[in-house]
């Protein structure tokens, strides 16, 4: 098996693949046609002796060898961009930071640094998601996301958490209300009374039902 003709551009074509699970999607976000990325994966497979995706599913699914493969792929890309920041000046920072934030948090949190963080690191090629929790923690622990900003605690094993800010939590009560005469709320006192909650994947649903197992 002679792999040294494969370029760090076919691996990042089958990482896009692999995170994409469409070669459409996968093409734009490298901003490259779909023949053109699906070429040259082909090529990839034909050095590697092995089929990495199975295209006959929708979304695309791995092939066994193909997990392991791509896991590798990542590895390695990861350990290249580790390099430009290796050889980088210590007292300025550069290359590539992947930032994921949840929705509710990114319009009001991201202007309240960006302006600062570009003008004082601007050799950082700074990347900004909004990102479902359940997402950014995967992309967490698989290292394709740098850091993320979204609503603690999360207490994930492996994940550096650090509380930056707290934020006032309100209950909406109909008129007339009894509890609506008190300046605060206990958990104890929303027991007995129905509650809205938002849909699956939304943070606050998860805090609201940890105050409900409370």
């Amino acid at each position: 098996m002679d792999l040294s003709q494969i370029t760090l551009t076919q691996m990042r074509y089958a990482v896009a693949v692999a995170d994409k699970a469409n070669f459409r999607q996968a093409a734009a976000h490298c901003a490259v046609s779909q023949s053109g990325l699906s070429m040259q994966i082909q090529k990839l497979e034909e050095m590697l002796g092995v089929t990495l995706f199975d295209r006959k599913k929708k979304p695309i699914l791995f092939t066994q060898a193909g997990r392991a493969a791509v896991a590798q792929m990542r590895t390695v890309l990861q350990d290249v961009e580790r390099l430009g920041q290796v050889v980088s000046s210590a007292d300025e920072p550069q290359g590539l930071f992947r930032f994921g934030v949840i929705p509710t948090l990114s319009a009001t949190t991201i202007p309240l640094f960006l302006g600062v963080f570009l003008e004082q690191y601007p050799r950082v090629e700074l990347i900004i998601e909004e990102l479902q929790t359940e997402e950014m923690i995967a992309r967490l622990k698989n290292d394709t996301l740098d850091a993320g900003l979204a609503a603690t605690p999360l207490a994930i094993d492996g994940i550096d958490e650090r509380v930056l800010g707290l934020e006032t939590m309100f209950a909406y009560l109909p008129p007339g209300d009894s509890l609506l005469k008190k300046n605060s709320i206990s958990e104890k006192s929303l027991r007995a009374r129905p509650l809205w909650v938002m849909p699956e994947g939304h943070c606050f649903r998860t805090q609201v039902l940890s105050f409900c197992r409370q």
